[in-house]
């Protein structure tokens, strides 16, 4: 059946009575002064026809049909089938403990659907990613395919964990059923909290060491367990390597410690990290992790340049001499007149050519500048292509004589950590002894560990010898990490502790900031414990990059270091003769062979400059070990390095759901979430729904293009009846 509707207003029907009103004055005005009564009356007649189809036009009417639909109406059940699923956290009244796929598959197992049957026509549907697979979980596709595939949707029922880790957010989509009116009537499974478990939850460790040398395996364990707990941490090696140590970690706290392993012999060294399992831990896969550490026999090569000899200086000097592991050249650039340094390890000018520079894995810059007998600038430069292209490391330890303020003018100005305050050239002196204050950053950083445990290194840094001078900084760089602080001394500007220990990644190497002149203080009481552990450790960690992948005459720099199915991995290769000095203009190719035994071949392009740097870059499209072969065209260099690419988990077993999500689902689209337990009250609310109501089927007249055709007919006769009686 068909009903006419309008849009009747007050302005509308105001107008109506106006343009009527003023049709009847013309008309009877016109019948009166006229002599041609006949032709007048048909003028006025189209003229009322004209108005009344115009005036209808405001009225909008419209042919309203109702039609309802005699197809049941349909009911989805989409239900979570990702990995998350899999985690074994729900608790059933007998005491047995289910996955939540498996609480999902025994509910929709109950033969619930008859109830619901009777009204709906009900359809089960399962949902992980957008690949199918249950290796992520994309809620908004799911939800967003059921809307469009359902030609009468009444309502659906989403059971899920609530953790999404692709497409769009959720929230969005049910944003788009409530505007057509289909509520979400969502259903979480699993429990809102974490279950017993113990996990590694941060291993930071070297990728090579040396023969003799003593390597700090720091990591971190969180204890999920419901009772304190004493844990066994374990290393043990495919050669026989065994260290272990006993920590406690309270109920739900989390604790960081290390262990030490000094190797003794060269070679490739896999590990495995771990604790024991405990009963009902609900995840036991991240009690343990795996890595590799390449042990070599080798020497770190080490230039020191510095104006005066002052006790910075010579204590560090001192220190990277008696250091088995490293060999020392040292540069004194005396003031004008005095005569240079000479002796063991002394240089007479600094490196001449980038050849002899290039030989260099760390290099200390002291109280010296650019200009004025010091450093030129054409060294500056070649220390910033060193760093930047060989993977070297610089440090910045600057004096109280304020040389180091003439390198922002150089090319050194970018790999300096930290922007200096000018207005303190000479920086800031005491009377009162400071400290530096490690950062929650430099707490347990490899750098600053001079205890055995991170736990209690804070407290070591707090106990040693201050300093009286430091240099004055206004902050550190974008990009840089602040180990250490001022114990009292704010920054000009900032109104922050002023920065004294920072460290910066710059190309292939990195650049550290020391701003004081003190270290050699941390020699008071204890000799030199902390302070030729300190140096070494600066030493190895600054030089760490350029030794990751290494050969007598390939350095292999590939970034990111940790590479994820899926990164882009830059590869950066410098190549060297059989002296160790940088080859040039040469034509290396590389070949890339993945987990699946398929191969890339392509050819590294050379960086200019002259350092021996060669780039290229693959997509590690599969996760798994990855083997990189370098090869020069004349075959004379030759170097191979596995890399493992790992596949990142997005989905966790043993983290707690996300009902927020759920809930917001629920109430956006207006409807109601449950926990799983209450299944019985969705199928309830459901089968209560209100009837849909019927489709109306609009069919608008006064927007026909017919309607828009009878006003301009009519318009046209009115107007060519005016013209033939002369009234135009």
């Amino acid at each position: 059946m068909n009903d006419l509707t309008t849009n009747i207003s007050n302005a509308n029907i105001a107008i109506t009575l106006a343009a009527l009103g003023l049709f009847l004055w013309y008309f009877i005005h016109n019948m009166r002064h006229t002599k041609n009564k006949k032709a007048t009356l048909f003028l006025e007649v189209m003229r009322l026809l004209l108005v009344s189809v115009v005036l209808i036009t405001m009225f909008q009417p419209e042919l309203v049909k109702s039609e309802q639909n005699e197809q049941k109406p349909q009911l989805k059940i989409l239900y979570d089938n990702s990995g998350s699923m899999g985690t074994e956290d729900v608790l059933e009244n007998n005491g047995k403990i289910l996955t939540r796929k498996e609480k999902v598959k025994a509910i929709l197992g109950e033969g619930f659907q008859k109830k619901l049957q009777e009204r709906f026509d009900v359809t089960i549907d399962s949902f992980s990613s957008k690949a199918n697979d249950n290796k992520a979980t994309n809620i908004s596709e799911a939800l967003k395919k059921n809307l469009e595939s359902s030609q009468n949707l009444r309502s659906v029922i989403l059971i899920s964990d609530g953790s999404w880790n692709e497409g769009e957010h959720p929230v969005d989509t049910a944003m788009l059923y409530r505007s057509k009116q289909v509520p979400i009537y969502t259903v979480n499974v699993g429990s809102d909290k974490y279950l017993p478990d113990l996990l590694f939850e941060k291993t930071d460790v070297p990728t090579f060491g040396l023969v003799n040398e003593k390597i700090l395996i720091p990591f971190t364990l969180k204890n999920y367990l419901n009772q304190d707990v004493v844990v066994n941490v374990t290393l043990e090696s495919d050669r026989l390597v065994r260290v272990e140590k006993s920590v406690r970690i309270s109920a739900g706290g989390r604790i960081s410690d290390s262990l030490i392993w000094q190797p003794k012999f060269e070679g490739n060294y896999n590990f495995k990290l771990s604790v024991p399992e405990y009963k009902n831990e609900i995840d036991t896969k991240n009690n343990s992790r795996s890595f590799s550490i390449n042990v070599r026999q080798e020497q770190l090569k080490v230039l020191v340049v510095d104006s005066v000899p002052r006790w910075e200086y010579r204590y560090l000097r001192n220190a990277l001499m008696r250091d088995p592991g490293v060999t020392v050249h040292t540069l004194l650039l005396h003031q004008t007149g005095m005569k240079r340094g000479s002796g063991n390890g002394y240089l007479k000018k600094f490196p001449e050519s980038r050849e002899a520079l290039s030989s260099y894995d760390v290099v200390f810059l002291g109280d010296v500048g650019v200009g004025n007998g010091q450093l030129s600038k054409e060294q500056a430069t070649m220390i910033r292509a060193l760093v930047e292209k060989q993977g070297s490391g610089v440090v910045f330890m600057p004096g109280y004589y304020g040389n180091h303020l003439s390198m922002d003018k150089s090319d050194l100005k970018d790999l300096i950590p930290v922007i200096y305050d000018e207005k303190f050239p000479g920086g800031r002196a005491f009377n009162a002894e400071s400290k530096l204050v490690l950062t929650s950053h430099g707490r347990d950083h490899l750098l600053t560990l001079l205890s055995d445990t991170p736990a209690g290194n804070a407290n070591l840094w707090k106990q040693l010898p201050g300093f009286y001078w430091n240099a004055a900084v206004l902050k550190a760089k974008i990009g840089a990490n602040v180990l250490a602080v001022h114990s009292s001394l704010r920054t000009r500007n900032g109104g922050l502790r002023m920065p004294l220990l920072v460290t910066r990644s710059f190309g292939n190497g990195s650049s550290l900031f020391l701003g004081t002149d003190s270290a050699w203080r941390w020699r008071r009481g204890v000799e030199d414990k902390y302070h030729y552990r300190f140096w070494g450790q600066v030493v190895r960690w600054m030089s760490n990059k350029r030794h990751m992948a290494y050969s007598k005459q390939v350095r292999l720099f590939y970034n990111p270091t940790r590479i994820i199915k899926g990164d882009k991995v830059d590869l950066q290769a410098t190549v060297l003769d059989k002296a160790g000095f940088p080859r040039s203009k040469d034509i290396i190719h590389c070949r890339i062979s993945g987990p699946d035994k398929i191969e890339t071949q392509f050819q590294l392009k050379e960086d200019e400059g002259g350092w021996g740097l060669y780039k290229g870059s693959f997509e590690a499209q599969k996760g798994g070990k990855y083997t990189i072969f370098i090869k020069s065209a004349d075959k004379s260099i030759s170097f191979q390095k596995s890399i493992v690419v790992e596949e990142e988990t997005l989905e966790k077993i043993g983290q707690p759901i996300t009902q927020d999500t759920l809930k917001d689902i629920a109430r956006l689209s207006r409807a109601r979430n449950y926990d799983i337990s209450k299944f019985a009250f969705v199928v309830q609310e459901i089968s209560e729904l209100p009837e849909p109501e019927a489709k109306e089927i609009r069919f608008r007249i006064w927007n026909q293009w017919w309607w828009g055709g009878i006003i301009i007919l009519l318009a046209g006769i009115y107007w060519v009846s005016r013209k033939r009686l002369g009234l135009v």
